[in-house]
């Protein structure tokens, strides 16, 4: 097996500092680069809260009207069940939105209105009135009731007569993640070659990761978002790596994983985790920094590096999960990373990734609110690649 443990490659460029504070800049500030063109100034997608922020990034993603099939839902009050949704959404061409566990946002149950296509015919309707689910738009739910609750589901449904559900649960997060992870597999009819392996416990490092695992052009299979425990691998994701996997709906055979991405330091997947999964697949890859900023840089570093710069980056908080979380689908599909500041500061290890790819970037996006990314931050982020 391989052993590879991938660092901050231009960690010599993090200064020293405390706060970046640039005034706010316009792209009428900059000058072209050398072939005319001129690095844009971040736009900001946000709502009034986390789910209204869902619902713009789906707006921004699918702006047409009742052009999708499928809807996936998670939890925007709990991270547990939600990690390893993003890379789903993204498969199924859905977009990703947030629910409380009790009831159903009216900005939520809006969007889904919206998006979701309405084909009833009257071959739709069965004799007994109901729409046959075969024609039925599906809301996919991930997590148990704990998560979002039957409430929640029936409120969907109440939407209207053409709107189905489905679940996607397992015991705990790490179950959750599996079945995402095999359900995946049934779509495709096949395993994934590669996975992110993050601690269940923590979400910013799976957070991050949803970006990459979501993009098709970094990995067309679309990458599953495994979940393990500190300092041991739950049986579920263990029986994934090593024993079953699900292809063409229901043939176990082995996984044939060849590569597995483990996010964060050793305080979050330990050397044991580590080594147990070397010893399953071909190749193991350590991404980690010293801080979930560090880690956020160095996924971006490992996947958008110099021979695959990125042009276009996502800018989220980086102490709160909703946020990026939606936005991770969003951010696969425009093909750029997604890098976590602050509300207040732009952290040195973003810092150092931006100023080492700053002739590279030529935009982006700031995922939420002035609450969740100032506009000092964003101003700061934009000064380092505008080079003001």
């Amino acid at each position: 097996m391989k052993h590879f443990i991938a660092r901050l490659g231009n960690a010599a460029l993090v200064l020293s500092m405390a706060f970046f504070v640039f005034p706010l800049v316009s792209s009428a500030d900059v000058t072209a680069r050398p072939g005319g063109s001129t690095p844009a100034v971040l736009e900001r997608i946000s709502g009034a809260d986390r789910m209204e922020t869902a619902v713009q990034i789906s707006n921004e993603l699918y702006p047409d009207d009742h052009t999708k099939k499928y809807a996936v839902l998670v939890s925007g009050e709990s991270h547990a069940d939600a990690l390893a949704a993003g890379p789903l959404a993204t498969l199924k061409s859905a977009p990703l939105l947030l629910s409380n566990k009790s009831s159903l946002p009216e900005s939520t149950m809006m969007e889904l209105d919206r998006i979701l296509k309405t084909d009833i015919t009257a071959t739709a309707v069965e004799a007994d009135g109901n729409v046959d689910p075969i024609f039925a738009a599906t809301v996919i739910i991930v997590g148990g009731e704990s998560a979002v609750s039957a409430q929640v589901e029936q409120e969907i449904k109440d939407i209207r007569e053409d709107i189905d559900t489905m679940r996607i649960q397992g015991a705990d997060r790490y179950d959750t993640a599996l079945e995402v992870a095999l359900y995946m597999d049934q779509i495709r009819g096949y395993s994934s070659k590669w996975a992110f392996l993050a601690n269940g416990e923590a979400y910013a490092d799976a957070m991050a990761a949803s970006a990459i695992a979501s993009d098709k052009t970094n990995c067309p299979d679309l990458m599953p978002i495994l979940l393990t425990r500190t300092d041991s691998i739950p049986d579920s994701t263990a029986q994934y790596l090593g024993e079953i996997a699900l292809t063409s709906g229901s043939t176990p055979t082995p996984p044939k994983l060849e590569k597995v991405y483990v996010l964060g330091g050793e305080a979050r997947v330990s050397t044991e985790v580590f080594d147990y999964v070397d010893q399953i697949v071909d190749e193991t890859i350590r991404v980690a920094g010293p801080n979930r900023y560090g880690t956020a840089a160095n996924l971006a570093e490992t996947f958008w590096g110099a021979a695959n710069p990125a042009s276009k980056i996502g800018v989220a908080r980086g102490d709160d999960f909703a946020d990026a979380l939606a936005a991770g689908p969003f951010m696969g599909k425009m093909h750029g990373p997604m890098l976590l500041v602050e509300p207040a500061e732009l952290p040195d290890e973003t810092y150092a990734y931006l100023l080492g790819h700053k002739d590279d970037i030529y935009g982006g996006w700031v995922l939420g609110g002035v609450e969740a990314v100032s506009n000092a931050v964003k101003g700061s982020v934009e000064s380092v690649y505008m080079d003001l």
